[in-house]
């Protein structure tokens, strides 16, 4: 089992994301839940790896233009939330 941090700039885009009206939060809750058993994501989420300044990061999508960026440290079994929000919110 793998413990769930969340960064600051995180919680706070959830807390965006969650007033929006427009966000199902149990597909958050589901890809959580595969970030905890440390399990690999089913296809439909596009998991990658980031490449050049954010090579320490990977991205999954949550839907369409909604993704999670996390970082995940096998030797200390965390995942780490680090943003939610569109691709142009991210980068």
């Amino acid at each position: 089992m793998y413990e769930l941090r969340f960064t600051r700039l995180a919680k706070k885009s959830l807390k965006k994301l969650d007033h929006s009206g427009s966000f199902n939060r149990k597909h958050l809750e589901v890809l959580l839940e595969y970030f905890i058993r440390g399990t690999s994501l089913p296809a439909k989420y596009k998991d990658h790896q980031l490449k050049g300044d954010l090579s320490q990061f990977r991205e999954c999508h949550l839907d369409f233009d909604l993704l999670v960026k996390y970082e995940r440290d096998e030797a200390l079994q965390v995942v780490v939330v680090v943003d939610i929000g569109t691709h142009s919110n991210l980068f």
